[in-house]
């Protein structure tokens, strides 16, 4: 069961990725490219190493 939940947090964390590359090569708005790369990076990385220490 961890496991998928990584699977999903991870898909979710992608397409939030792929988003800030959108507005980075699309919009060409570097900074708020940043800040979803960094909302990205920190919503996925806290919740699977919250899972895998809780689970």
């Amino acid at each position: 069961m961890k496991y998928i939940l990584c699977f999903l947090i991870l898909c979710s964390g992608y397409y939030t990725l792929s988003y800030g590359i959108y507005i980075w090569v699309r919009e060409n708005n570097r900074l708020a490219a940043f800040g979803v790369w960094l909302l990205a990076l920190v919503s996925t990385i806290v919740p699977i190493i919250m899972l895998i220490i809780n689970g």
